[in-house]
């Protein structure tokens, strides 16, 4: 009779690992679920996206409808965070899905889906589900509707997400007649955004001059980047002479006329980041500042920083330069405590984002910037 038992224990353990194995595997290689008729609805997400990338619509769809229902069911029985974010994970899929065609039945569904996920987790993604609920909204023409979603997504959104979102909501803002609002969506989205295409310079061309303060910067930056030197001078002078003292349009007007672009230096004040605010202990999930520099080459960063409390992992504040990967720095302790880190800038404009460790799946920033001081010259770090 023991032996009996010790063969079934066994028997038991073999199967647990051989199950683990083939779930680790699909979970890693989620193609071959394709090949899967009857997968576990926590694979439908995975199984759904790979159906997608083969243009498989229908198909695509059934598989999220699989896993959202199932985690749906789930959260409703047991009311569990981790249930309601996979809930919402699956209104998102449906909607990101259906956001793909042009077909204004789906698009009105894609609607419905995004503001379902964005009651059910308001903080998910980095403020992403705002931003395409306001893309699908804009593509419907309701402009207003839009505007309101771009705002969240901007409020709420990581850099990067938010000045996206101040692009879209500029379009509508035009569309409505808010030119002097477009303007200054336009006006940060052109200075801190680090991934400009010529859509959108197409686009920002087709501000009305005058419509804001900012106009002449914008449209000078639009004109250089659409290869219309005359008149990104002509715009680029205005702007320098309304606002001298602004780094961006004075390296920009440098660019422009063919002269030196003065090296930043010294202390940048927080009210230089984006977000803007000028707070002056900047609570951390993403920022992004602009650095000018006459010629590349390396420099020192110094920061003062402090976590929001203490716990036994410290926060993690990661440093991309111009979309590269940088240096990171775990901030010890909530008393202020200076930093240095190097780093390696390129002649012209260079953007660089800072990025706290959140806590959570859709958790607060955890790191206070209190001073950014750029030593210019090419010292290293100590």
């Amino acid at each position: 009779m023991p032996r009996f038992y010790w063969f079934l224990l066994t028997g038991w353990c073999l199967v647990v690992l051989f199950s683990g194995a083939g779930f680790y595997y699909l979970a890693h290689r989620p193609q071959m679920m394709l090949v899967v008729e009857d997968y576990h609805p926590s694979f439908a997400y995975e199984r759904g996206r790979e159906l997608l990338k083969q243009s498989n619509f229908n198909d695509a769809i059934a598989s999220f409808r699989k896993g959202m229902m199932y985690f749906k069911q789930l959260y409703e029985e047991t009311g569990s965070a981790s249930h309601r974010r996979h809930y919402a994970r699956g209104l998102l899929e449906l909607a990101n899905a259906y956001s793909r065609k042009d077909d204004p039945v789906l698009l009105a569904q894609a609607v419905e889906l995004y503001g379902q996920a964005c009651q059910l987790e308001p903080d998910v993604s980095e403020g992403h589900p705002y931003l395409a609920h306001g893309e699908v909204l804009e593509r419907l023409k309701r402009y207003e509707e839009a505007v309101d979603r771009y705002t969240v997504a901007v409020e709420r959104g990581s850099a990067r997400f938010s000045l996206l979102a101040r692009f879209g909501r500029g379009q509508c803002r035009l569309a409505l007649g808010q030119t002097a609002e477009a303007c200054a969506d336009w006006y940060y989205f052109v200075r801190y955004f680090d991934q400009i295409t010529p859509v959108h310079w197409e686009f920002i061309q087709k501000m009305p001059p005058g419509a804001c303060s900012w106009s002449a910067y914008v449209l000078g930056r639009a004109m250089m980047a659409l290869g219309n030197a005359s008149e990104a001078g002509r715009y680029l002078e205005i702007a320098g002479d309304q606002f001298p003292e602004n780094r961006s349009i004075r390296a920009y007007r440098a660019l422009a006329a063919g002269t030196t672009v003065v090296s930043d230096s010294g202390e940048i004040s927080l009210q230089e980041f984006y977000p803007p605010g000028g707070e002056d202990f900047r609570s951390l999930g993403t920022a992004m500042v602009d650095l000018y520099r006459a010629q590349e080459g390396p420099c020192v960063v110094r920061l003062e920083l402090s976590a929001l409390g203490e716990g036994e992992a410290p926060p993690v504040l990661r440093i991309e330069v111009n979309q590269v990967a940088g240096e990171d720095i775990q901030v010890l302790g909530s008393q202020p405590r200076g930093y240095a880190v190097r780093l390696t800038l390129r002649q012209g404009a260079n953007h660089v984002m800072l990025r706290s460790s959140v806590a959570g799946w859709g958790g607060n920033p955890d790191i206070l910037l209190r001073s950014f001081i750029l030593d210019a010259g090419n010292e290293a770090a100590p």
